[in-house]
């Protein structure tokens, strides 16, 4: 949507801020970082709902210090 320039009306960016929060939320749970955020790496499905991807710079977080 960002790269066709049709941009996301505001009900739409509410919810799907608050399920790429979600899924960080769970990822960190796991104890996972995923260390490449950018707009390209959040994709939305045929419904429109927010779905993370590209771990490929990914990284389990061996203690909870918050360092890598």
């Amino acid at each position: 949507m960002i790269k066709d320039g049709i941009g996301v009306p505001p009900e739409s960016l509410a919810r799907i801020t608050r399920e790429i929060m979600s899924a960080f939320c769970y990822l960190h749970s796991e104890s996972v970082a995923h260390r490449d955020i950018k707009p390209a790496n959040i994709l939305l499905d045929a419904y429109g709902r927010a779905k993370i991807a590209d771990f490929g710079l990914s990284q389990r977080m061996e203690n909870m210090s918050g360092m890598l």
